[in-house]
């Protein structure tokens, strides 16, 4: 399967494994409304305890959120607008952003796309606020509150001075809402097409994982030697994935008889935003220590990595033992 979509994260222990707005605080400042409050909360409350959440899940304003979703929108939408354009990184900025974005994203509140969209511009920013979220939710976000208008997204995907693997988050939203019959096929194609020809930077980079990515999630058998050309260039990690890799996603898109089956782990990634209460919930459960036990080893190597027996999926821990993901520690340093 398209390495975007076929490896599940692993189990993420404590806080999860990606560290929320606040969790270097021990306490909400102000209102405690976190985990449960049995009086109604006034659309202030609830955008303040977004916003002054620091470590504490505030539970019991996201459930009001959603249930008076008209009610509060407005207000929230004209905070996240103020948030993105000014680039505001205080810390209520980056909480309220957080809980907000994802409440949006379970109400399919089509104005947060165009704000995602432009978050994602700015590195320090959209990591403050989602952390390693940017590459396992934030394109479920991007697709439930897709808008119709591609031309955000493209902008993104095409910003050289953008991290590399948020561009790669809107590589693979293109292509998943492409498989989904949202975006027309044939203007993806072509697009690809473009991308490959003009598409920073001309070496080594995540992008090019995610652009055969797409390539073979959307079983484009046409770009198979532009593909080839990137591994022999050595545009994308061999330590990531091979061409081999790339053939066997491709041959799987190919013989599938639905399009979307390619991305049949994101689909579950996305119904988990239809309660995103319980996420949070998940975020703060405590660490639950198990004796450490080795995966079932698959047939294919990790190139590079010695005597490592599976293909090591971006979310799981760096084979090296650093205990960072994947992703960040070996990707990161990619030259």
């Amino acid at each position: 399967m398209p390495y975007f979509s076929a490896y599940a994260a692993p189990p993420r222990p404590g806080l999860d494994s990606r560290p929320r707005p606040g969790h270097h605080r021990g306490c909400c400042n102000g209102l405690k409304l976190s985990v449960t409050t049995d009086r109604m909360l006034t659309t202030d409350d609830i955008l303040h305890a977004f916003a002054k959440a620091r470590g504490v899940p505030p539970l019991a304003a996201v459930r009001q959120a959603i249930s008076r979703w008209e009610e509060v929108r407005p207000y929230l939408v004209a905070r996240l607008e103020a948030i993105v354009a000014t680039g505001d990184r205080s810390d209520d900025a980056v909480d309220l952003a957080c809980y907000g974005f994802y409440v949006m994203a379970q109400q399919r509140d089509t104005s947060a796309f165009r704000l995602l969209c432009r978050l994602a511009l700015d590195n320090v920013l959209i990591d403050a606020v989602f952390s390693d979220a940017v590459t396992d939710e934030f394109p479920c976000m991007l697709v439930r509150t897709y808008d119709g208008d591609a031309a955000p997204l493209r902008t993104l995907i095409e910003s050289a001075d953008t991290d590399q693997f948020t561009r790669d988050a809107g590589i693979e939203t293109l292509a998943w809402l492409t498989a989904s019959g949202r975006l027309d096929r044939d203007d993806t194609v072509r697009y690809l097409g473009e991308l490959l020809a003009t598409m920073q930077p001309r070496g080594r980079s995540h992008v090019w994982a995610g652009w055969q990515g797409a390539v073979a999630g959307l079983g484009l058998d046409a770009f198979a030697e532009p593909v080839r050309g990137l591994f022999d260039s050595g545009w994308i990690d061999p330590t990531w994935l091979g061409f081999a890799d790339f053939q066997e996603d491709l041959a799987l898109a190919r013989s599938a008889t639905d399009p979307l089956i390619p991305f049949a782990r994101r689909l579950g990634d996305m119904a988990s935003f239809d309660g995103v209460a319980a996420m949070i919930a998940k975020w703060y459960q405590p660490a639950k220590r198990k004796v450490a036990t080795a995966r079932p080893a698959t047939t294919r190597p990790v190139r590079g990595q010695g005597d490592v027996t599976r293909k090591v999926g971006r979310n799981d821990p760096c084979p090296c033992g650093s205990g960072k993901k994947f992703k960040k520690c070996r990707l990161g340093k990619a030259g």
